[in-house]
């Protein structure tokens, strides 16, 4: 059986705004962005540094194929 997860959170953007959303968004509904354990994404140094400020714990996973 396959397995489907929802999707938590989605939001056009680029750079640290996005990330900034979505730690807002965690926030705004009793969340705590010190819970994420992983961030995917590609090499946007951008990206690198907004997780870096919004998400203190998480292991950086590069997608290097997308």
């Amino acid at each position: 059986e396959k397995r489907q997860e929802p999707v938590v959170f989605a939001t056009p953007g680029k750079g640290k705004q996005p990330l900034k959303q979505f730690s807002a968004f965690l926030e705004a509904h009793e969340g705590d962005p010190a819970n994420i354990r992983e961030a995917v994404f590609d090499m946007s140094p951008a990206f690198l540094s907004g997780v870096a400020e919004e998400l203190p714990n998480p292991q950086v996973t590069v997608d290097r194929f997308h």
